[in-house]
């Protein structure tokens, strides 16, 4: 909650992704106890080009599916988490989606989930979801990976939260 009200002050006073992610990252590297970080995705979704500029700190990996090809493609993350450390400037990535592509930000509570045998959940079974799934809207798609993980988890309990944003741009005259 603190980092999204101190990015929000950020973008309201003009600063572009990199400088408002620097300067949350070092005051939070001032404010945060030394055991303490967070992992973050921050983007901006450009309706126009159907890009996202984004800074994903410690928060991967990122999930691509690519409907033309009906394949997955991963992106690490951009940095170390933020509050780590403070930082003079930071990298920015890009990427564009196509009709029916979808960006897949999932915790590592979800790729980390272990049953009781302790087998990780792991990003093959989410590629699977995602790309067995990825015609249906995401909610359903959600729905389908949560039901997997609980699943695969049987009686194992959760040890991590999970969170998990899906975007999915439409093909051209596809209503939501």
């Amino acid at each position: 909650t603190q980092m999204q009200a101190m990015l929000r002050v950020s973008f309201r006073v003009g600063a572009d992704l990199e400088q408002a992610c620097v300067e949350v990252n070092n005051q939070l590297v001032e404010d945060l106890p030394d055991n303490r970080f967070l992992t973050a995705f921050i983007g901006f979704l450009e309706p126009e080009n159907h890009h996202i500029s984004y800074y994903s700190a410690g928060q991967g990996p990122l999930l691509q599916y690519h409907a033309a090809t009906g394949t997955c493609s991963w992106r690490s993350p951009t940095s170390f988490p933020i509050g780590v450390m403070e930082l003079s400037n930071i990298e920015t990535e890009s990427m564009a989606l196509e009709p029916g592509d979808i960006l897949a930000v999932i915790s590592d509570g979800v790729y980390e989930y272990e049953n009781i045998e302790g087998e990780q959940f792991g990003e093959e079974r989410v590629m699977d979801v995602v790309t067995r799934y990825a015609d249906t809207t995401m909610e359903a798609l959600n729905g389908e990976l949560m039901e997997r993980i609980e699943a695969f988890a049987g009686e194992a309990i959760q040890q991590d939260d999970i969170t998990v944003v899906l975007v999915k741009r439409l093909a051209e005259g596809t209503s939501p």
